[in-house]
């Protein structure tokens, strides 16, 4: 729409009147004619941009309704009003009405924008297509400020800081924060007077200026600027005193204020009971001040505005979001917990799963997931469960938006073809996988991650599936060139061995097909009861022998074989000539000193881990078996070095999950000695010299290790003989 200004001068040209004989009050003998007639329906989409932008996503949300009805033909009204539904929480219903329009009308690019501003508000960051597709986006509407703003809000959420500073430069519609963000994103302390005058260019009267607040509040925040971050939110605050994104970030601003725990608290508390008493009447509000109330730790004052919310906000999505925190909290929400959930925790969870999934609303996706995936999991977890009740529960987790889409697609496949049916759908499902590692790599690359040899590690995995349909269809040849893709991309794990074993049996050599399996069920790092290959094994023996008399014998034989040659591979990894390892100081928190100079003359096993990390925790028992075997070794000196944190915070971790073995701290060591992969595990020579590196082990760590020491010892024995 043209200014006004520029109407004027449109009219004296047609006209033919120069320029400067042409002025607002129209001369004599020239008839005044009336600027066009203000398009209403933009004016309708305008407002709503504006409230969208101040943060106010319920009142855009209803009045958008409104102002849809009455300009029914603007795709553009209609896109900001879902986008608004969406920042309610109500994604599933937007989505829903989003797709339908992209449905009905494939090519309208308003309906387009529709479903990624859709997608742009789901809780947690939307799938990268939406990234891609928000740059088709400003071609397809020809520049329009709109598509323009929707992809510089995308790239901000996803860090692009570069691509951000490009948008705001070739675009003079961007938003003036784009450039502001880029800017801090560089982490280039000279960019930030740079990025607070961009920002500050932005009227306090701009609806824009709310969005630019919260962005700069949060890259100050990341930047480690809390004074800087705290004055930003607070001038939004005073723009758009009821946002609830500026609300929550100052709640946690405050928190992380120079001042005493306690001011910091109290002004906390203050500002939840005044911002309760202004519009404690919006759930969403309450579920932000419960969680807050929670992580200062009022508890009580936490319960009793999560009980409002279910008693007088059943439908909303804060409810959602409270009863979905308790489900999941049913079989335990830690993930470093070694105790497996118990049978009535497991029942009390798909009772609570189904529950929730039968709700006459759901609103997010990602709960939505979180809750279908679990029914998936257990619904595949139970060998009773019929192919059907499998297909069942695939249907109903899908689609994913959130998810690891090739994962849940060769789980479900892997079920179908351990049942023996539905094979058609579980090559189609395999065949889906592929397709999703393309789309992920894609992905990849255009959040500018390489992610080298990314594509075959992930379709390797595939290609063992499709092995593995293609031979329980009896399509040998098939089954062969897809096993011979497999390898090429250099396969490993449980589906390979069993799709190796599969054909070496249909080939003849059933003696090398239990051999294979057998490695692979001693390799298996889990419970006994869920191993696949021993299960694979225990099938094909009762179908030779008409029964399993006689399998534990011929395993136990198998295993002794398979064991040895594993512990001959160990010897021959060690190396032919060890490096010296950097020399060491540690301080064990016992007080006692282990040293390079100390162990001199023994063999050492240092072990590096810390708590967070969860292969380091899950190992621990296995490695703790290692260490009483060899406890009255005198010769070897082991020893487990945490990697990161203090010593207070590992003794505080080692009260609650007690261990018998010393640990010492590294104070910087596996930095100096570049040991970056967790956990890992040097073996030392009597010289000090690393003769072996592990990465981790699997069930038989106690095992492995033990050969390892015995191997140090042989290559000792070997270089003195």
């Amino acid at each position: 729409m043209l200014r006004s200004s520029s109407v004027l001068k449109v009219m004296c040209l047609m006209l033919g009147l120069g320029l400067g004989g042409c002025s607002p009050r129209a001369p004599k003998g020239v008839v005044s004619r009336e600027a066009p007639a203000v398009d209403a329906a933009e004016v309708a989409a305008d407002r709503l941009r504006a409230r969208l932008t101040e943060d106010d996503g319920e009142g855009c949300a209803a009045e958008g309704a409104a102002l849809v009805e009455q300009h029914p033909g603007s795709g553009r009204a209609r896109a900001w009003w879902l986008a608004c539904v969406a920042r309610t929480g109500r994604n599933l219903e937007a989505a829903a009405l989003a797709d339908r329009w992209v449905s009905e009308r494939p090519g309208d690019a308003w309906a387009l924008w529709a479903r990624m501003a859709v997608w742009h508000e789901e809780s947690e960051p939307a799938r990268p297509l939406y990234l891609a597709g928000t740059a088709t986006l400003i071609e397809a509407l020809a520049g329009h400020p709109d598509a323009v703003r929707l992809r510089a809000a995308a790239l901000a959420k996803w860090g692009h800081g570069d691509e951000l500073m490009a948008l705001a430069a070739a675009h003079p519609t961007a938003p003036r924060w784009a450039r502001a963000v880029a800017r801090l994103r560089t982490g280039d302390a000279t960019q930030l007077p740079l990025a607070l005058a961009d920002a500050h260019e932005v009227a306090e009267t701009d609806p824009e200026f709310v969005t630019t607040a919260a962005l700069l509040g949060a890259e100050l925040l990341r930047a480690n600027r809390v004074s800087e971050a705290l004055a930003w939110v607070d001038r939004g605050l005073a723009r758009a005193p009821d946002s609830l994104q500026l609300r929550r970030q100052r709640w946690w601003l405050l928190q992380l204020q120079p001042r005493e725990p306690a001011d910091r608290k109290r002004d906390v508390l203050e500002d939840i009971s005044s911002t309760l008493a202004r519009t404690g009447e919006r759930p969403a509000v309450l579920l932000a001040a419960a969680e807050t109330y929670r992580f200062v730790g009022e508890e009580g004052l936490a319960g009793q505005l999560e009980a409002r919310i279910a008693g007088e906000f059943a439908d909303s999505p804060a409810a959602e979001a409270l009863l979905a925190r308790r489900n999941r909290a049913l079989t335990g929400a830690n993930p470093y917990a070694s105790a497996k959930p118990t049978a009535a925790q497991l029942e009390a969870q798909r009772t609570a799963d189904e529950a929730f999934l039968a709700r006459p609303r759901l609103h997010d996706p990602l709960l939505r997931e979180e809750a279908a995936l679990r029914r998936f999991e257990a619904t595949l977890a139970d060998p009773a469960k019929s192919a059907a009740e499998v297909v069942a529960a695939i249907d109903a987790a899908r689609p994913l938006v959130h998810k690891d889409l090739r994962e849940f697609l060769a789980a479900a496949a892997r079920a179908l073809i351990d049942r023996g049916a539905e094979l058609e759908r579980a090559e189609a499902l395999v065949r889906q996988g592929l397709q999703a590692v393309a789309n992920e790599v894609a992905a990849a690359q255009a959040r500018g991650h390489a992610f080298q040899g990314m594509d075959g590690w992930l379709e390797g995995g595939l290609y063992d599936l499709l092995a593995r349909v293609r031979l329980a269809e009896r399509r040998v040849r098939d089954a062969e060139a897809a096993l011979a893709e497999a390898n090429k991309r250099g396969s490993q794990g449980d589906d390979h061995a069993l799709a190796q074993a599969e054909l070496t049996r249909l080939r003849g050599d059933a003696d090398e097909a239990d051999r294979i399996l057998v490695a692979c069920s001693d390799a298996y790092d889990g419970d006994p009861g869920d191993d696949p290959c021993r299960r694979g094994l225990a099938a094909a023996w009762q179908r030779a022998h008409g029964g399993l008399a006689g399998l534990d014998a011929h395993v136990a034989k198998m295993l002794a074989r398979t064991r040895e040659q594993r512990r001959q591979a160990v010897f021959a990894a060690i190396a032919a000539e060890p490096k010296p390892a950097p020399e060491f100081r540690f301080t064990r928190l016992d007080g006692g000193v282990v040293s390079s100079e100390s162990t001199r003359g023994k063999l050492v096993v240092l072990h590096f881990w810390f708590t967070t990390c969860e292969p380091c925790v899950e190992e621990l028992p296995r490695w703790q078996e290692f260490v009483d075997a060899h406890a009255k070794q005198r010769d070897v000196e082991v020893l487990s070095v945490h990697a990161i944190g203090s010593p207070d915070e590992v003794q505080a971790w080692l009260g609650e999950h007690p261990q018998r073995f010393p640990v010492a701290m590294s104070d910087g060591y596996c930095e100096r000695a570049m040991v970056w992969s967790f956990p890992t595990t040097w073996f030392l020579d009597r010289q000090g010299r690393i003769a072996y590196v592990s990465d981790g082990a699997g069930p038989d760590l106690p095992l492995e290790f033990a050969w390892r020491v015995e191997g140090v010892r042989a290559a000792e024995r070997g270089r003195a003989g």
